[in-house]
C-alpha cells in the first residue's frame, strides 16, 4: 500500500492553525486528471491536483487527504480467489512494510466495474496518528491505488463528505501513459 505523504501543518507541539485543518466542504464538482487518466468529484472545498507518475491525482482538505496512484501490471487479479489472494497479499505486504499498522477491516468489492480490495487502518503519517482507508482497483492493465487518510477526529466526516462520494464517482482509464521524461516533448 502505498502512502503518500503532505506534512500536516504545526511545529513541536504546537496546534495547527484551524484553518489547516478544517475540513472543507460544499457541493460536489469534478476533476479530471491530466492525461484523462482518472475523473472523480469531490467537495468544492477540497483542492485537487494531478501529479507526476506514479501519482495521478491528489485531492486534501485541512487534515485529510486522498492520493491515487497507477501502477501498470500484466498480472491483474480477475477471478473471485485471485482478487482473494491480492488482498492476502496486501494483507501480508502491509505487515512486512508497516509492522505498527492496525488493519481495523478488509472488504472485496468493485470500483469503477473493476474488482477492489478495500482496507481499512490505523497507522502514523508524517508524525501523527492517521486513520486510512486504501482501495486497490484492479483494472485491464492497471492496479489503480485510492490511499485516504484524515486525522482520526475527521475521518468520519472525511470519509462521509470526502473520501465515499470520491471512490464512488471514481472513472478510471484502461491504461496509464507515462510522464514525458526531461528533454522529451509531449
Amino acid at each position: 500500500m502505498a502512502v503518500a505523504v503532505i506534512p500536516l501543518a504545526g511545529c513541536g507541539d504546537d496546534e495547527p492553525a484551524d484553518g489547516l485543518t478544517r475540513l472543507g466542504g460544499g457541493p460536489l464538482v469534478e476533476f479530471t486528471s491530466l492525461n484523462d487518466e482518472v475523473v472523480l468529484r469531490h467537495p468544492r472545498g477540497w483542492v485537487a491536483r494531478s501529479g507526476l507518475s506514479p501519482l495521478v491525482a491528489q485531492v486534501a482538505t485541512g487534515g485529510a487527504q486522498v492520493s491515487i496512484f497507477a501502477y501498470p501490471r500484466t498480472d491483474i487479479p480477475e477471478s473471485e480467489s485471485e482478487v482473494e489472494e491480492a488482498r492476502d497479499k496486501l494483507i501480508r505486504s502491509l505487515g512486512e512494510r508497516a509492522p505498527g499498522f492496525l488493519i481495523v477491516r478488509t472488504r472485496i468489492g468493485e470500483v469503477d466495474g473493476a474488482p477492489s480490495v478495500e482496507i481499512r487502518g490505523r497507522g502514523v503519517v508524517a508524525g501523527m496518528p492517521v486513520e486510512t482507508r486504501s482501495v486497490h482497483v484492479y483494472k485491464d492493465e492497471v492496479e489503480w491505488v485510492v490511499d485516504a487518510f484524515a486525522r482520526p477526529s475527521q475521518f468520519d466526516r472525511a470519509n462521509r463528505i470526502g473520501f465515499g462520494p470520491l471512490i464512488a464517482s471514481l472513472q478510471l482509464s484502461d491504461r496509464v501513459e507515462s510522464d514525458p521524461q526531461p528533454g522529451e516533448t509531449g
